[in-house]
């Protein structure tokens, strides 16, 4: 599914699979807010694009103590 701007919507089981959680998890976290969903006459959908900045603002880049460089063995 598009929406008016061309950005694709995404069902709750294909953001499950996306994120690796439950289909549960993800209705959860759209109602608490953490998760940016569209509702349609009852059905919710997701934009792609927001699970994009979604994952990209959650992700976690390992810690390297100064002076040790990881690429160097």
């Amino acid at each position: 599914m598009e929406n008016v701007m061309g950005s694709r919507l995404l069902r709750a089981y294909e953001v499950a699979e996306l994120l690796g959680l439950s289909k549960k998890h993800v209705y959860r976290m759209a109602m608490l807010r953490k998760l940016p969903s569209v509702k349609f006459e009852g059905s919710l959908r997701f934009p792609l694009q927001d699970r994009l900045h979604f994952v990209e603002r959650h992700r976690r880049v390992p810690h390297h103590p100064p002076g040790l460089d990881p690429k160097v063995g």
